[in-house]
């Protein structure tokens, strides 16, 4: 007797598997730039570039961006900013190799802390922790019916599943232009943006 089944994919979570490692990096200030007083605000943004398995682990590699603004060294000072990029390579250990039909399917950053330091006037400090977890994609077969030549009782039971018909991302680009008050005096420099959506 032939079942009628249907194979059907989904994400598992056996394990949460949360790495931790931390970027401690020195960097000068461009000659070109004023000497640091006082950090005043510092922002980091991390992009995951290539994800690769290799056995037991899955090496992560992407990129840091930060901004930082700060105060200059002179008389009469006025904000300033650095920005830039810190590579980043880490090995994740997974505890467990994937088993037959299972694929590493994403990686979450769930924490970033972006910690500018002073070490002194030309050279700063960066340190930067994440956390990553992984979602793995399982595909099994389901048993929809039996053939109706079959001399059987079946029990039913309804349930719904998830169907992806188109897997795409979306860009929308909105441009908005805005006059500053009369009161205000004209833009030099943007020193600092923040969007979130």
């Amino acid at each position: 007797m032939e079942l009628e089944t249907r194979r059907i994919r989904g994400l598992e979570m056996k394990k949460t598997v949360v790495d931790q490692f931390y970027i401690d990096e020195e960097f000068n200030v461009p000659d070109s730039k004023e000497d640091v007083r006082r950090i005043l605000l510092g922002k980091g943004e991390v992009r995951i570039e290539d994800t690769s398995r290799a056995e037991a682990y899955v090496k992560v590699s992407g990129k840091i961006f930060y901004r930082i603004v700060y105060l200059p060294d002179h008389a009469e000072p006025l904000p300033a900013f650095l920005e830039g990029s810190l590579p980043f390579e880490e090995m994740i250990y997974l505890e467990e190799e994937g088993e037959e039909g299972q694929e590493l399917q994403q990686i979450r950053v769930s924490r970033l802390e972006f910690t500018p330091g002073l070490i002194h006037s030309r050279k700063l400090r960066v340190m930067v922790e994440l956390q990553v977890f992984r979602d793995l994609m399982k595909e099994e077969e389901l048993t929809v019916g039996v053939p109706e030549d079959q001399n059987l009782c079946c029990k039913k039971k309804a349930g719904s599943v998830l169907e992806l018909k188109v897997s795409q991302k979306d860009r929308y680009r909105i441009k908005e232009e805005m006059k500053l008050p009369k009161t205000k005096e004209n833009i030099g420099q943007i020193l600092y943006g923040d969007v979130d959506c």
